[in-house]
């Protein structure tokens, strides 16, 4: 009966404390109140009260603002369904299952949840490898992988998704500004992005043990997918076109043509 009384009182507080234009429950003070003690958050605070129409006045409620410390606040990551103590919920979100991360692939704009970025390279993204091969590679089992390109400047490359000891990575490679880019990411946040090592090997296509002239190497932790993707074209193996040129075996009289191998 008491728990039945108090699940009773906490949802009334809830409800009391929603605003009525975001229906939302605050998270910070101050919350707002009209002259007939209606509530609003402090994002839709206008000139009326959203409730009664009346005038909105600058009286604050500090009864509502103790109420919204000692309750459990859902995650507003929509499928997401964990109440925390506010002192908690910052932290989940930041590593919700369901936080909105964007898709890795370059010219993919697309937001999805964190726990269904897999599925959405597999069956939705146009600029995904895994979705044209209908497969992801799992490389647990092998020491490294090759990569070979017949490829333009200036074009831009599909993802690679590749699964290692449960994690998984992807590879972009990027063409701009006179640069080629090459880095890796991970599924996963900045902390667990620090515990793996990548290294990237570039190289002449035939050069298969990489000790030839002009051999490019990065070593250094992948990026988190959650990274912004400007910041992430900073990292990684950077090689101009001239050096590309150098390092590749022109195959066609176009001089935008390279092939070449990364590992």
């Amino acid at each position: 009966v008491l728990e039945k009384k108090h699940s009773n009182l906490v949802n009334k507080l809830h409800e009391r404390i929603e605003c009525p234009v975001c229906l939302e429950i605050p998270e910070t003070g101050p919350v707002f109140n009209c002259l007939n003690g209606h509530l609003v958050c402090s994002k839709c605070k206008s000139n009326s009260c959203p409730t009664c129409r009346d005038k909105m006045s600058e009286g604050r409620s500090l009864l509502a603002v103790t109420v919204l410390e000692n309750i459990e606040h859902k995650c507003r990551n929509q499928q997401c369904d964990q109440l925390l103590p506010l002192a908690e919920i910052g932290a989940h979100r930041k590593v919700c299952t369901y936080r909105l991360i964007k898709c890795p692939a370059t010219l993919c704009e697309d937001k999805v949840s964190f726990c269904s970025l897999i599925d959405h390279l597999m069956t939705d993204c146009s600029h995904s490898c895994a979705k044209e091969e209908k497969k992801i590679d799992d490389l647990t089992s092998m020491e490294g992988f090759f990569i070979s390109y017949n490829v333009f400047e200036g074009e831009e490359y599909k993802t690679e998704t590749f699964l290692w000891n449960g994690n998984y990575f992807f590879f972009n490679t990027i063409t701009a500004n006179g640069y080629w880019t090459f880095h890796v990411e991970m599924l996963g946040d900045e902390e667990e992005c620090s515990k793996y090592r990548s290294q990237l090997v570039l190289h002449k296509y035939k050069d298969i043990e990489a000790d030839d002239d002009y051999v490019y190497r990065f070593t250094g932790k992948p990026c988190s997918v959650e990274e912004e993707k400007d910041s992430k074209k900073e990292t990684g193996l950077n090689v101009s076109n001239k050096m590309m040129t150098k390092l590749s075996r022109q195959v066609m009289k176009d001089d935008d043509d390279y092939d070449f191998k990364i590992s």
